[in-house]
């Protein structure tokens, strides 16, 4: 028996012990539940939505401290999160090489481009634009005209914004390198692999289009989403090439649109992070998430961070399968020691 399906088998068992404490309370959710469990161990691929009830629940207990406390690491990559509000911004750092992955709103290009310099970044080996929405490419323009970039990487989906326009003006005057991906496409940063896995098609939706990324280094594994959705889960899935992954950045800042019950159970993520602002008009994360995160997490003691919660969070990867955090703010939640 492989490791992977031991995994899958010991995930039916604490699945049935911990639904048979509920079953009194929803009996047919909970049994139609265990039986797509069992089919997905089989093989079947399981339709989770919808097969559970949707309840809010709290992230994070107590009152959270002001300080920031790096661990204490000597392992080669780091990946910090930045409080960006309601966007996303990416810096992967790894053997003296670096990465950024979105930066932002407009007005958050030079809180980005701070936080590069105060991290010692002087050059960007690659400076990715998940889709062209300004909450994700707002400060991008900004990096590249303040530091040295070398690949610039963007999805074959173009916009008529400024924001859009701004950046393809910077990628221009500062002679940066452009590349759209291609799925399968492989990029390093120093020892750490970067592997395309979306898009493969040009979708109507922007948020469809975002290039999503799965970060290797050793036994550790990192999955970077943008704002791709459901419908855009469901292609990758279908395709077979959605590995596990020890941390997943929770698509969209956590809007329902995103992350579903099938995604989350094939990708089984140890760490979530959620990249969202905080009393943002959207309501990120919605309860349906924050719901699907916590029927994750108690079966696998998932632990999830949030930016409105956290504030800067930083994991640090050796390679070695022990992935620590550290965060501005209070510390990650797992519903599962509740």
């Amino acid at each position: 028996m492989s490791r992977k399906t031991q995994k899958k088998l010991k995930v039916v068992v604490i699945v049935l012990v911990c639904l048979s404490s509920l079953y009194m309370g929803w009996p047919q959710q909970a049994a139609d539940f265990v039986g797509e469990i069992v089919d997905a161990v089989q093989g079947a691929a399981p339709d989770f939505e919808g097969g559970l009830p949707s309840v809010s629940h709290p992230i994070a207990p107590g009152e959270v401290p002001d300080s920031f406390n790096p661990v204490d690491f000597d392992g080669n990559l780091e990946v910090h999160f930045i409080d960006v509000g309601n966007a996303d911004s990416i810096l992967i750092k790894c053997d003296g090489e670096a990465a950024l992955i979105d930066a932002g709103e407009n007005d958050c290009g030079d809180l980005v481009v701070n936080y590069l310099k105060d991290q010692g970044i002087t050059k960007l080996k690659y400076a990715v634009g998940t889709h062209p929405h300004s909450d994700h490419i707002g400060g991008l323009d900004n990096v590249i005209n303040e530091l040295a970039v070398e690949v610039a990487l963007l999805p074959a989906k173009e916009h008529t914004t400024k924001t859009y326009q701004n950046v393809l003006t910077a990628i221009r005057d500062n002679k940066t390198t452009l590349i759209t991906p291609d799925t399968g496409d492989n990029f390093y940063v120093g020892g750490a692999k970067f592997t395309v896995l979306s898009p493969d098609r040009e979708w109507d939706d922007l948020n469809n289009n975002s290039i999503v990324l799965y970060l290797e280094n050793g036994e550790d594994s990192f999955l970077f989403t943008g704002d791709a959705e459901i419908q855009a889960e469901d292609v990758m899935l279908d395709a077979g090439i959605v590995p596990e992954a020890d941390v997943l950045k929770v698509g969209h800042h956590g809007s329902s649109t995103s992350t579903g019950y099938r995604w989350l159970w094939t990708v089984m993520p140890k760490y979530c992070v959620i990249p969202c602002g905080d009393g943002n008009k959207y309501g990120h994360p919605h309860k349906e998430v924050m719901s699907r995160l916590s029927d994750h997490s108690k079966v696998n003691g998932t632990v999830v961070y949030r930016s409105d919660k956290n504030g800067n969070i930083v994991a640090y990867s050796s390679g070695d399968g022990n992935i620590q955090f550290s965060a501005a703010k209070g510390s990650g939640w797992s519903w599962a020691s509740a």
